[in-house]
């Protein structure tokens, strides 16, 4: 009875561990196309003033992730083609989700390396003194395709993964008056 029972265990431990080591994702066949083409366009600029015009002695230091955080997300195409007939469906919401969640994964690295980047510019502003700041808004956009399978059969869809954050981009220094 003991053989049974750990050769039991051992053939479900075998399995649990191969169920996790060949990467068991959210959604069945889920695949990113590799090299996806990348642009980056200027958004916008926005105006940020920062004052300082209490202390006479020490400058005052801001982080640009305070005043302009780094935003990731996932734009996916509302239907899919079949790899084998060249169908085109409707991607159902529930699986739309997954996909998306499963993208925003991939990315997650670049996401954290623009974080790591933007977090080391801080605003400063000296003592007693206002700064203006113009932060240009930049989004680099990957586009590519996204394969995945759904009722047995593969389907490919358009994504894009859309970063966007802020550089300094230029900087203009006024007296405190009063």
């Amino acid at each position: 009875m003991n053989k049974k029972l750990y050769r039991f265990l051992f053939i479900s431990i075998i399995i649990f561990l191969l169920f996790f080591m060949t990467g068991c994702n959210g959604v069945p066949g889920f695949k990113i196309a590799p090299n996806p083409t990348v642009n980056e366009t200027d958004l916008y600029t926005e105006t940020v003033y920062i004052r300082n015009c209490a202390d006479f002695e020490n400058e005052k230091r801001t982080p640009m992730t305070e005043k302009a955080p780094v935003i990731g997300h996932v734009i996916l195409a509302d239907q899919a083609i079949a790899e084998d007939t060249g169908e085109m469906v409707d991607i159902p919401l529930d699986l739309r989700e997954k996909l998306q969640a499963e993208i925003e994964k991939e990315y997650e690295d670049v996401l954290k390396e623009k974080q790591t980047e933007v977090e080391k510019t801080d605003l400063v502003v000296p003592a007693y003194s206002i700064r203006v700041f113009d932060v240009l808004w930049k989004q680099q956009c990957s586009c590519s395709i996204v394969a995945f399978e759904m009722d047995k059969l593969t389907y490919t869809a358009d994504y894009s993964y859309k970063l966007e954050y802020p550089t300094l981009d230029q900087t203009l220094q006024m007296a405190c008056t009063g």
